[in-house]
């Protein structure tokens, strides 16, 4: 009985031995928008801008991991501008179906500041996860962004949205 066993495991352990795991990897990728509409522009309530994107290059992009990535400037209505203030935007993504989001893009700039601060505390920062019904397939995808903050000025320059996505390494 001791020696049935012995054999069993040796020749289990020779088959384990024999088999090797594949072990995928991922490189995460970015996009940038191939047109840019409103570059510079203020964007007071209601006011928009546009990014047109090339979607070829998320053929190989996993399901869960296409994010839409934005940074802008954002200042306060108040005197001169100022510093510290979230800014709250609608954003319509259309490739080969539309998702429309409303998300406040945060500024994390501490303490808020009414009046100007040259270059400090206007940055904000927000990401949006794209659903695979939008651009699995898709030849272009545009993303339209329009602020609906009513005591904010935005701007979002050519590089204030840009895609970023995961892909299994070749």
């Amino acid at each position: 009985m001791v020696l049935g066993l012995v054999v069993i495991g040796a020749s289990a352990s020779a088959v384990l031995a024999g088999s090797s795991r594949t072990r995928a990897t991922y490189v995460s990728d970015a996009i940038t928008a191939a047109v840019h509409e409103n570059d510079g522009t203020l964007l007071g309530y209601g006011a928009a801008a546009s990014f047109a994107f090339d979607a070829g290059d998320l053929a190989g992009a996993m399901t869960g991991s296409v994010f839409l990535n934005l940074k802008g400037d954002s200042q306060s209505f108040g005197m001169n501008g100022g510093s510290g203030f979230p800014t709250t935007v609608k954003v319509v993504a259309t490739g080969i179906g539309t998702s429309t989001y409303t998300t406040t893009l945060a500024n994390p700039w501490r303490p808020h500041v009414y009046g100007s601060m040259v270059d400090l505390g206007h940055g904000v920062f927000g990401t949006l996860n794209l659903p695979t019904s939008v651009w699995r397939g898709a030849g272009t995808l545009k993303v339209t962004v329009t602020s609906v903050s009513t005591n904010t000025y935005l701007t979002l320059p050519a590089d204030g949205v840009v895609i970023g996505y995961t892909e299994i390494a070749p």
